[in-house]
């Protein structure tokens, strides 16, 4: 394991050190001199998107885990097949586990998984658009991160929070 974080150290060291500064004697060993750059906040309009999508899909899929009496007074007509407690059943033949697994990919069998799955795909979907393009000072990807965790704590908000209750 230090192996490994040397490892890691050592190709941060080299990744900053690429930008030092040989045509001035300064004392200083890096020189980072790169123009101040005005945010863009329409940059930040997908990866904001995508993660209150993010966390309004993990809040759903919490709260059938949790919650799926909440879930049903909020919404009667939804298809309990889709997302009852028994819906992990759909992924077997005919919904028993006993005959086997069907052959439709899990993401499809029913709200649980589908909820958990576009999850994990927003996610990443949120942090190939915050790095896509052209390279920006750090501090705009840190501002691009702050702006999708609070977009994916509003999406989790509106679904867990307001289905719930």
């Amino acid at each position: 394991m230090k192996t490994l974080v040397f490892i890691f150290c050592l190709l941060s060291f080299c990744a900053v050190a690429q930008k030092r500064d040989t045509t001035a004697n300064k004392t200083l060993l890096f020189h980072f001199k790169q123009p101040v750059k005005k945010y863009n906040l329409k940059r930040a309009i997908a990866p904001a998107t995508l993660a209150a999508a993010s966390g309004m899909f993990w809040g759903l899929n919490q709260v059938l885990q949790h919650h799926n009496a909440e879930f049903f007074k909020t919404f009667p007509n939804a298809s309990r097949h889709w997302f009852g407690p028994d819906s992990w059943k759909n992924k077997y033949n005919n919904n028993d586990p006993d005959k086997g697994r069907n052959k439709v990919p899990i993401w499809f069998t029913d709200g649980l998984h589908f909820t958990a799955s576009s999850n994990q795909l927003c996610a990443v979907a949120v942090g190939a658009t915050i790095v896509i393009g052209k390279r920006k000072p750090w501090w705009h990807y840190l501002i691009d991160v702050g702006i999708s965790a609070v977009s994916y704590s509003a999406g989790n908000y509106f679904a867990y929070d307001r289905i719930k209750n």
